[in-house]
């Protein structure tokens, strides 16, 4: 995986064009994100805490996509509550 980080003082690029000297190469390592969900939880329960994926991030997180969808759909900025 490739990252080009660029400050705002260079315009958007709908052509997405980019200069392999500049990327960042990421490589992360591979994680079967449905597996650490469910050791997540089980070792919350296990460990009688909080899982640190709780209801209130998952909300967050759908009132953001939400936001997005509305924000394209209408043109504005949409405001997270």
């Amino acid at each position: 995986m490739n990252a080009w980080l660029e400050d705002d003082t260079v315009a958007y690029d709908p052509n997405q064009n980019r200069s392999s000297a500049k990327g960042l190469t990421i490589n992360p390592n591979p994680k079967n994100t449905y597996l650490a969900e469910i050791e997540e939880f089980s070792n919350a329960v296990l460990e009688n805490r909080e899982p640190l994926n709780n209801f209130a991030k998952g909300l967050h997180s759908q009132k953001v996509l939400e936001a997005c969808y509305e924000s394209a759909r209408s043109g504005i900025a949409v405001d997270i509550c």
